[in-house]
């Protein structure tokens, strides 16, 4: 009786934590959540375009856009919360082949200054720390600028460079800190009480044996 009871106290925080760690960790209920898409309407696949700005809109499904620079970590609660990365290939004048787009919201947007020439647009919906989901969900068109555009009034504001988004997996350390955080309370708790839940799990025992052996 006393080595089951023992083991069962020791079971007991370690299963407490590791079912923290679940509920907590980036990804733990994403299985559950559907499938996020994504569907540009504009610019148009194979259009032409010229001298007005590149008008850039998009639909989504299944997806929550928050705000990457006021929310750094990921929502536990909605695994399918993020922004959207845009590509622009080539890049638009001012911008250069590192050049990476943050999109904060469906609304409407518009391209910078373009030279003539074939473009393709990707976007991809991603999480708030920037990772991709699995599988990836982005769409990409392929456009045509017959004489250059103008800045849009709206523009989407670039990052600096792809390492701007390469920085953001490091972030996930608030996520893990609170981890460390909640275990050291649960370790806590259990050992102040160590008595009081040896003695529950005694009598949990102690009850099950008489109701098996009457």
């Amino acid at each position: 009786m006393n080595k089951t009871r023992n083991i069962l106290l020791l079971a007991l925080p370690v299963y407490l934590i590791l079912y923290t760690g679940y509920l907590i960790l980036p990804g733990a209920s994403a299985q559950e959540a559907p499938q996020p898409s994504i569907e540009i309407i504009s610019p148009v696949d194979g259009e032409v375009y010229g001298g007005k700005p590149v008008e850039f809109l998009f639909n989504v499904e299944n997806f929550t856009f928050v705000s990457y620079k006021n929310f750094t970590v990921l929502f536990p609660g909605n695994p399918n919360a993020g922004h959207a990365h845009l590509w622009i290939d080539p890049p638009p004048v001012g911008a250069d082949e590192t050049t990476v787009y943050e999109v904060e919201s469906p609304d409407f947007h518009e391209f910078g200054a373009l030279e003539p020439g074939r473009y393709e647009a990707t976007v991809e919906l991603v999480r708030n720390d920037h990772t991709s989901f699995t599988p990836r969900v982005y769409e990409t068109v392929t456009f045509r600028v017959n004489e250059p555009t103008e800045a849009g009034r709206y523009s989407i504001i670039k990052t600096e460079s792809t390492e701007n988004v390469g920085e953001a997996p490091a972030r996930k350390i608030g996520t893990i800190a609170a981890i460390v955080l909640i275990a050291l309370v649960i370790t806590g708790l259990f050992i102040r009480y160590r008595k009081k839940i040896s003695n529950f799990v005694r009598t949990r025992i102690f009850r099950r044996k008489y109701r098996n052996e009457s």
